[in-house]
């Protein structure tokens, strides 16, 4: 999920009213056939922040499809700070991803960790290495940077040589 929010007020208090709800809402939306941009939207009292546009995108299927269509309305296309929620293991695609379309726009991170159907833990950055599930989401993840930094879709010269770097360590250990 990608949550967009426009203009140059982005306070403290829409930052965590948002990371509150993705939180809660990341098993939700797939159970209710919501998305997890209209749960997020919801929750927030956006009579409370009158210089603050939000903006959403409802009908992709990847992080990728969610820039790309969101580029479609004018408005969003000149954003100078963008807020971006995703879940922990995969915050660093989805920066990619937005860097790749928005050069120069004050990206803010926000990460949320998420027990996936089937597991017993969530996913974080402390302890994604020390349970099957966790190791392969995140190699995944990893994979899909190089894969998608490759075929143009990310900003890669970001992390090539990081990448590099990472192929060659698991090279020597084989």
């Amino acid at each position: 999920m990608v949550e967009l929010v426009c203009h140059v007020d982005i306070t403290l208090r829409i930052f965590l009213a948002i990371v509150r709800v993705s939180h809660q809402s990341a098993s939700y939306s797939l159970l209710q056939n919501v998305s997890e941009a209209e749960l997020t939207l919801d929750a927030i009292d956006q009579m409370r922040f009158p210089n603050i546009v939000f903006h959403t995108e409802t009908g992709s299927t990847n992080s990728l499809e969610n820039v790309t269509e969101s580029l479609k309305n004018p408005e969003f296309a000149c954003c100078k700070s963008i807020l971006m929620i995703f879940k922990t293991h995969d915050v660093g695609r989805g920066y990619l991803t937005l860097r790749k379309f928005f050069p120069t726009a004050k990206i803010l991170l926000q990460s949320f960790d998420v027990i996936y159907s089937g597991q017993d833990k969530a996913i974080t950055k402390d302890n994604w290495h020390t349970f099957d599930f966790g190791r392969s989401r995140v190699w995944g993840e990893f994979l899909r940077i190089k894969k998608y930094g490759e075929r143009g879709d990310i900003a890669y010269d970001e992390v090539r040589g990081l990448v590099t770097d990472i192929e060659q360590e698991v090279e020597s250990l084989q």
